[in-house]
């Protein structure tokens, strides 16, 4: 229970600086969409990982 609630902030704290990179790169150039889907592909899967363990 404990694990998983340390996962969770992992992904939120990850997502965070993810939201952040995205911020930065759109300001750069129009591949902040890009970097958003990877992002989520990222904490999907790290999501998951997380479900099966």
């Amino acid at each position: 229970m404990e694990s998983q609630q340390s996962e969770m902030q992992m992904t939120h704290q990850i997502y965070q600086r993810v939201q952040i990179l995205a911020w930065v790169d759109r300001r750069e150039s129009k591949s902040a969409k890009r970097v958003l889907v990877l992002a989520t592909k990222l904490a999907t899967a790290l999501a998951t990982a997380s479900v099966a363990t």
